[in-house]
C-alpha cells in the first residue's frame, strides 16, 4: 500500500509515542548517533523530540510513529478486526 510508505519527519511534525508516557510528541531534528548515551550498536537513529511531559528529549527513533503511519496502522486493525467478525459470524 503506498500510505504504508514511511517518510522521514519534518522538523514541527506530530508523533505518536509508543513508549510510556505514550504522548503526542513534536520532532526537532534528527540527532548524530555518535553523540548520544544510548547503545547505538542497532544503528537506529536517535531523534530530538519535544515532549509535553517530558520535555527537550532525545530517544530512539523506533519509540515513535509519524501519525499517518499511526493512521495507517489503526485501518490495518480495524480492517482485520472486521474481517474476523465476519468469518466469526458466517
Amino acid at each position: 500500500m503506498a500510505e504504508d510508505t514511511w517518510k522521514h519527519p519534518k522538523q514541527g511534525d506530530l508523533l505518536k509515542q509508543l513508549r510510556a508516557p505514550y504522548s503526542l510528541c513534536i520532532f526537532i531534528e534528527t540527532v548524530n548517533p555518535g553523540s548520544h548515551e544510548f547503545d547505538l550498536s542497532l544503528e537506529e537513529p536517535v531523534w530530538s523530540i519535544l515532549h509535553p511531559v517530558e520535555g527537550l528529549i532525545q530517544d530512539p527513533a523506533y519509540y515513535y510513529n509519524t501519525l499517518d503511519m499511526e493512521i495507517s496502522r489503526i485501518k490495518r486493525t480495524y480492517e482485520r478486526s472486521i474481517k474476523k467478525h465476519e468469518i466469526l459470524e458466517s
